[in-house]
């Protein structure tokens, strides 16, 4: 299967638009739509640094998010949805395999 950052973004926001949709309106859920907004904010931003390194711009939205959550009270599961999908696509790029110089 040939993965490249194009597809990768493309997968990673539908997958955020269809998790948020059903998590907002089939099945209501915080920690769910949050899951949804991290992984449209990774998918949006895969693209931003192809290289190996980690995404420094989205796990750093994802931190700041985190932050804000906590302190305004949120519970601790609904800030830990944007770390979980905003580093999904950092996983994805980090460890499968690249084929983008073909």
């Amino acid at each position: 299967m040939r993965l490249s950052a194009e597809r990768t973004t493309r997968a990673m926001m539908i997958a955020g638009a269809v998790f948020y949709v059903y998590w907002t309106f089939v099945e209501p859920s915080p920690v769910g739509q949050a899951l949804a907004v991290g992984t449209l904010f990774g998918g949006a931003s895969f693209n931003y640094d192809p290289g190996p390194r980690p995404i420094p711009f989205v796990l750093g939205f994802a931190a700041l998010l985190f932050a804000v959550h906590l302190w305004r009270g949120a519970p601790l599961p609904f800030a830990e949805g944007y770390l979980v999908g905003a580093g999904l696509p950092w996983l994805i790029h980090r460890f499968a395999p690249r084929h983008d110089a073909d």
